[in-house]
């Protein structure tokens, strides 16, 4: 399957415009809910009204009909007809591979909260790929998980002495977007849901050493 690699950047501003799939009325309603529950600072999500208008898709394979079970195939199907970088949502790992197997960029828990899905989605708009470590919990201390890079390190440490994004962006002589853009990736890498789990996770796991 060709990668899902055609990334459109919102413009700065601009309101991350996503395209939303699922099994049917409920489970959009649902996501779409989600979507709206996602507060802060910045321009946000929309819920794009076409595919073509969107930066990223979110696609909800539907509940496991039993542990450890696979999609069904017409779940997988909607993956193959998107162009779009594609953040899924799952109830387990064997979903989960799945449907990175065919292409998906981002793959989280169903169950996720709105700020992570807000982070995942930012970041697989922004060409990362995204695993959430509840579904693979051994893959960053097996050395499977993306590592941090080196900016993101810088941001790490800032987050960890309490600096908010705009206090960040200034000692880093960064946009507070870019700032942002950097934290979010950092919770995802590090299937954090806080930038406080996110600081004790990297803590655990030896990445930050406070």
């Amino acid at each position: 399957m060709t990668q899902k690699n055609e990334v459109r950047r919102p413009d700065a501003g601009e309101p991350l415009r996503v395209w939303v799939i699922a099994d049917d009325s409920p489970g959009r309603s649902a996501l779409e809910a989600k979507l709206g529950a996602i507060r802060g600072r910045g321009p946000g999500v929309h819920v794009a009204t076409t595919e073509a208008l969107a930066h990223v898709a979110i696609v909800d394979l539907g509940p496991a009909s039993a542990p450890g079970a696979p999609p069904p195939q017409d779940a997988l199907s909607r993956l193959d007809r998107l162009k779009l970088p594609v953040l899924v949502l799952v109830d387990n790992g064997a979903h989960g591979r799945s449907a990175a197997a065919r292409g998906a960029r981002g793959v989280i828990q169903r169950t996720a909260e709105p700020e992570r899905i807000d982070a995942a989605l930012n970041a697989v708009a922004a060409g990362l790929r995204v695993l959430d470590f509840a579904l693979v919990p051994n893959a960053a201390e097996s050395g499977d998980g993306q590592p941090l890079t080196p900016r993101e390190r810088e941001v790490l440490e800032l987050v960890a002495t309490g600096c908010s994004n705009r206090r960040i962006a200034k000692r880093l002589g960064i946009s507070e977007h870019t700032a942002k853009f950097h934290v979010n990736g950092i919770l995802v890498k590090l299937g954090a849901g806080t930038r406080t789990e996110a600081v004790t996770l990297a803590t655990r796991r030896g990445v930050l050493v406070l």
